[in-house]
């Protein structure tokens, strides 16, 4: 499947485009030319399932590409090929099956079909390659399944994967990824268990193996959508995971090491959700409330439930707003009847959600984030009853069929502008509109498209792409404005975090950017990534902690540079 078919199919699937593109890379090896690498059952039917949930449009949404039985410099250049290019917008996802090796020193190899057991370094595709590769992509978003084993022996019916022990999860631990950075690595078994293909050997080689036969179960049925909001998340797929190995074979214990801020989609839920959620306590209690300007008022909340991300509330705002439909108050009746008409006549948008950032600690009782949209319900809720005596069964249907509006900015007068050069994009939220600001970036000539969500504050992006612009944000209120160039700040200087990207700066030659956190925000680490301001590259990163020094990054020559966004910590920038 090409990028083009794959990719887009997926994100205008439902109704809209998504930023960042969706790629995996399977590497499936059964056949070895060394005879004392025995043949595996799994694999082949490992890729094949496993590539067709993933590449499938209604479901994962990946351009999916498979390397089966190849040598270990082809299947290296594939894995280069996968991470060189990446953007920090990509989802990336990087499949083994194959036999686990490791070296008399405890190097960790993956075997390829011209392996040799005593030539490993040049026959066997090393992980610290692959960790190589995944430390310089650029990916805020990259997922490692390992199914291989690392210990060796032969049960009775029952073939294992590969031979000696060897602790795969400290071959890619987040301290040698880069760490906090986007990084999720999940295996089929522990250091000290094997990988189980089946219970029994048999000359069929059509079953995968219980791992992976777990993950595309889960994917092709939506059962790993565990709290049924029409979206599967890495931590859903691996519980679902764990669950169901655990269930039919009690000696594999899958594991995980996961560097990685929010929670992160890896597929929508393939079946329609059964399951309503429940509602909001706050908001039950208005849906039955006696007076009918108040239940009016609730009506608002359950068009925009309805119209969100999360099925299993969507469900249940279809079904309450089908009972309120047949209400005793006519008021309310009429309401409830438009909201559910305009919802059918305008179909729900089901794009992926992007990777969010964790809400930062709170200094005020006042909430930020997702808490702010929970905690404020009765505040805002009794707003709505007293609104509610004003609404009519057209504005309820305006509501619905109502686009995104488009911010003041500069530029033309119909809301686009060209840049031919890197330029810089400025974005200012708001406290006023629950759950912050979003603005969506659309590049008009490429169709690519970019969210920045939960915006409260002012954050300014260096943007390296040029071409002909469009921003528009889900409330008038909410500001964005473009300006020429990179910028130009001049060392030392002080950021805050979540303000965006640094204006670009200039480190003399012979020096590198010395990045010192004068506060950690209650936060243990804090990860930074340098980049070239005229292309965004991706030069140098680092994490910082608090008892290590300052964070030195080398620009590699590059004339200007920028600090790209972070969380967490306030920095001083100095060279040195």
């Amino acid at each position: 499947m090409t990028d083009t078919e794959g990719e887009r199919a997926f994100r205008a699937g439902e109704g809209g485009w998504m930023a960042g593109r969706r790629k995996a890379l399977i590497v499936a090896n059964d056949v070895y030319e060394h005879e004392g690498l025995g043949r595996l059952r799994a694999p082949a039917a490992d890729a094949q399932a496993l590539a067709g949930v993933l590449g499938d449009p209604g479901i994962g949404g990946f351009d999916v590409q498979v390397v089966s039985n190849e040598s270990a410099h082809v299947i290296q250049g594939r894995i280069e090929d996968l991470f060189a290019d990446s953007r920090p917008e990509d989802v990336l996802l990087l499949h083994f099956s194959c036999h686990g090796l490791k070296s008399d020193s405890g190097e960790l190899f993956f075997a390829a079909s011209n392996t040799l057991p005593n030539r490993l370094g040049s026959t066997a595709v090393s992980a610290d390659f692959v960790q190589r590769c995944l430390r310089m992509s650029r990916s805020r978003s990259i997922v490692l399944l390992l199914d291989c084993c690392y210990g060796g022996a032969f049960g009775r019916g029952v073939t294992v994967r590969a031979a000696g022990d060897a602790n795969v999860l400290d071959s890619f631990s987040g301290g040698r990824l880069g760490g906090g950075r986007g990084r999720a690595v999940i295996t089929a078994s522990s250091a000290t268990e094997y990988a189980f293909e089946g219970d029994r050997l048999a000359d069929d080689h059509s079953t995968p193996s219980v791992f992976t036969a777990a993950l595309v179960d889960g994917l092709a049925t939506g059962d790993a959508d565990l709290d049924q909001d029409g979206w599967v998340s890495l931590n859903e797929l691996y519980d679902y995971v764990f669950d169901r190995v655990r269930e039919r074979n009690p000696h594999q214990t899958p594991s995980r090491d996961v560097e990685m801020q929010g929670e992160l989609y890896l597929a929508r839920r393939s079946r329609p959700v059964t399951v309503p959620a429940p509602l909001p306590a706050e908001l039950r209690e208005l849906i039955d409330h006696p007076l009918a300007t108040v239940r009016v008022g609730a009506i608002q909340e359950l068009v925009g439930l309805l119209q969100g991300r999360n099925a299993g509330l969507a469900l249940a705002a279809r079904m309450t707003l089908e009972r309120l439909a047949d209400d005793d108050s006519r008021s309310v009746a009429a309401a409830a009847t438009a909201a559910l008409s305009a919802a059918d006549a305008a179909p729900r948008r089901q794009q992926m959600p992007q990777p969010q950032p964790e809400p930062e600690p709170e200094a005020e009782p006042e909430p930020t984030g997702k808490d702010r949209s929970v905690r404020s319900w009765p505040r805002r809720l009794v707003y709505l009853s007293v609104a509610g005596a004003i609404l009519a069964a057209g504005a309820v249907a305006a509501l619905l069929l109502d686009g995104n509006r488009s911010p003041g900015q500069d530029g033309a007068a119909d809301g686009e502008f060209t840049e031919a050069s890197p330029w810089r994009l400025s974005i200012r939220g708001t406290n006023t509109v629950e759950n912050g600001c979003t603005f969506t970036l659309a590049n008009v000539d490429s169709g690519d498209q970019k969210a920045f969500s939960q915006v409260f504050e002012t954050r300014t992006y260096q943007i390296a792409d040029t071409g002909t612009f469009r921003v528009s944000a889900n409330d008038p209120s909410c500001l964005a404005t473009h300006s020429g160039g990179v910028g130009q700040i001049a060392l030392p200087f002080a950021q805050k975090a979540g303000t965006g990207d640094t204006e670009a700066f200039t480190v003399p030659a012979g020096h590198k950017a010395v990045v010192k956190v004068v506060d950690f925000n209650s936060y243990g680490r804090c990860d930074f990534e340098l980049r070239d301001a005229t292309d965004g590259r991706n030069l140098d990163f680092g994490t910082a902690q608090p008892a290590d020094g300052p964070l030195r990054l080398d620009p590699h020559g590059s004339s200007k540079v920028y600090l790209a966004e972070f969380d967490g910590c306030d920095v001083q920038v100095a060279s040195g």
